[in-house]
């Protein structure tokens, strides 16, 4: 009789690869939301301090420059509207 084996090596890997899949997909899901705690958590503060429109716009600015967590490029960019207004600032 015949013994049959499996590899369950190219189930286990297609299994790894869904769970990076959803995981990316989460975490470029979640990229609005935590920039949106992140402009809330600066008002906040800036309330809470009681700084005046001048300063909290300056770090509004810099939160919106250098904060960004939207990728500039990549296969995972696909079909978004790409922000070219950060490019000179990356190089």
């Amino acid at each position: 009789m015949t013994r049959m084996r499996f590899n369950s090596l190219p189930g286990d890997t297609f299994a790894r690869l869904a769970g990076v899949k959803a995981l990316i997909d989460y975490a470029d899901n979640s990229i609005g939301a935590m920039e949106q705690r992140a402009q809330e958590g600066l008002k906040a503060l800036a309330e809470d301090e009681g700084w005046d429109f001048g300063d909290y716009s300056a770090e509004k600015h810099t939160l919106d420059a250098e904060g960004a967590l939207e990728p500039q490029s990549g296969p995972w960019t696909k079909g978004r509207k790409r922000d070219s207004s950060h490019d000179d600032k990356q190089r």
